[in-house]
């Protein structure tokens, strides 16, 4: 993915009298181009949070909806005039999350991590729906659920074709620090005797 290179670079100016000075200059060679964070970050969130608020006012969710709340007034529930949570709520809450699950993603600098933050916040969501069942609240974060379920596949799609700032900082981290073959040929460059 990434390769180093060692170049040397002059500084200085011999013409000026002022004695040139070699410094060793590492560079980080990339295949993928550098990725931002904010722009993408309300891209991806704006996107999931739409395609959830369009299909919700489209009615797609009504189905699962009454489905849920038959399951919810049988055993072991028993749920009974229950307050609504309003859907200018969903809404919002949809474009918050779907926001900050793109921007918690774009952010993290491994896939598996970036895959984490999004099963658990999906998990949560799924699980939040009968956690709210004792206090007699139906809510059921369908339309959440789709907005970070998209908003989480564009940012991991970004962050695929791209590499991302804390992953660039993590390579430029592990190129500070020299490590066995590369420490090695170092010290013989620098003619002082290899330690094992």
């Amino acid at each position: 993915m990434a390769q180093s290179s060692d170049k040397i670079s002059v500084q200085g100016s011999e013409q000026k009298g002022i004695p040139s000075t070699k410094k060793l200059v590492r560079t980080v060679h990339l295949s993928k181009p550098i990725g931002h964070l904010l722009l993408p970050t309300l891209v991806c969130g704006l996107a999931g949070g739409i395609v959830g608020v369009l299909l919700d006012l489209l009615r797609m969710f009504q189905p699962l909806k009454a489905w849920v709340a038959g399951i919810y007034s049988q055993k072991p529930f028993y749920l009974t005039d229950t307050s609504e949570w309003s859907r200018g709520w969903d809404w919002v809450l949809a474009l918050l999350l779907a926001v900050a699950v793109s921007y918690v993603i774009l952010d993290t600098d491994s896939l598996w991590k970036r895959l984490l933050v999004l099963g658990m916040v999906l998990v949560l969501l799924f699980t939040f729906s009968p956690l709210l069942m004792l206090w007699n609240i139906y809510w059921l974060p369908v339309v959440e659920w789709v907005a970070v379920l998209w908003a989480g596949g564009c940012a991991l799609f970004y962050s695929s074709q791209h590499v991302m700032p804390s992953e660039l900082a993590r390579l430029i981290q592990s190129q500070k620090k020299p490590s066995g073959q590369r420490k090695k040929r170092e010290n013989e460059k620098k003619g002082s005797p290899v330690e094992d």
